[in-house]
């Protein structure tokens, strides 16, 4: 497992999150740590960068994690794009 700190911007504040990169045969998956939560992101048909969870989860984060998953998902995007 690679373990590395993902830059993010929020509210003109530059956090680091804790990503893990984890790789299951063909497929791989970075887990991010926000507040001592893990969010799973995976590519969708698209070929974007998406976290996995459902609506409900989503709604009950604030609306600071809400912007802390879209920026990690962004970011994760250049990394590897």
């Amino acid at each position: 497992m690679d373990v590395f700190m993902l830059p993010v911007e929020v509210d003109g504040q530059e956090l680091e999150l804790e990503t893990r990169l984890v790789r299951q045969g063909y497929v791989y998956k970075f887990l991010v740590t926000i507040n001592d939560n893990e969010f799973a992101f995976e590519r969708d048909e698209e070929g974007e960068l998406r976290a996995i969870l459902d609506t409900d989860t989503y709604t009950t984060l604030s609306k600071t994690e809400q912007h802390l998953l879209n920026e990690a998902g962004k970011n994760l995007g250049k990394l590897i794009d």
